[in-house]
This record gives structure tokens, sequence and C-alpha cells, in this order.
């Protein structure tokens, strides 16, 4: 009887911990996000970029705060949005802009883990080609 409810407890455990169904909305990622991504320059060399953004329930990034910083030392504002694309599978897309150098990249797919803190995702340019891919982590 004793293994019976121990097996009871285990599955209802994991039960709680991986919740069935789980869908994700437009608002799960409101909040402050670091993000760094990795790419490749138009030279070929590799370039990091790390960025500040603040993102609003309807998911776009607010202008006044979001920021990014590249591997040259460059800075630039960031514009931007991620929509909901996938609920099932908590998966969005959209766009970013450093506005300094009014260059934009497409987020292809960017996943958003079932607690909601943590984004996987790649992109690529618009026109400029190359390809990326990139983690956010929410801090706020």
């Amino acid at each position: 009887m004793k293994s019976l409810f121990q097996f009871w407890g285990i599955s209802v455990g994991l039960a709680m911990a991986v919740p069935a169904g789980a869908t994700c909305t437009q608002a799960n990622l409101a909040g402050t996000w670091t993000a760094t991504s990795l790419s490749r320059t138009a030279a070929g060399d590799l370039a990091w970029t790390t960025c500040d953004l603040v993102i609003n329930a309807q998911g776009r990034f607010v202008a006044a705060t979001s920021k990014c910083n590249g591997s040259q030392g460059d800075a630039s504002p960031a514009q931007g949005s991620l929509a909901l694309a996938k609920p099932a599978s908590c998966a969005y897309a959209g766009s970013i802009t450093l506005t300094k150098y009014r260059q934009t990249n497409r987020i292809r797919l960017a996943t958003l883990s079932l607690d909601h803190q943590v984004v996987s995702g790649v992109g690529g340019g618009l026109g400029a080609g190359g390809t990326f891919t990139f983690n956010m982590v929410k801090t706020k």
C-alpha cells in the first residue's frame, strides 16, 4: 500500500509541475527583458548584441527605454514588437529595429518558456542578410 501512495504522490507532483494544455497570451511578454544575440557580420565575423527591452502588454518595445549595445561599442535605441503566432506552443514572431542605424531584423521565432521568464529564438535581416540567435531573460 505504501508504494501505491508513493506512486500517487509522484504522479500528482508531476501533473502539477507540467501544466496540461498550457498556452501563452500576448500579455505574457509584458515586462523588462535583457536580451543577448549572436550573429555574423557582412564581413563574416561573429558579433554579439545585448539589449534592454521594455515590452508592453501589446508586445511593442517601449521606445523611450529600449536600447541595444553591440560588440563594437555601438549603441542604439530599439523599437519593434513581438506578436503571438501560436498560443499552444508559446511562439511569437516580429521584428526589432536599431533606430540609430535604421536597421530592421525580423524575429522569425521566439519561444517563451512555460514559466514566462525566458525566451529563445532565431531571426534574420530584412535585406541586409545574416541570421542571428538570441535569448531573453525577464528581469522585472
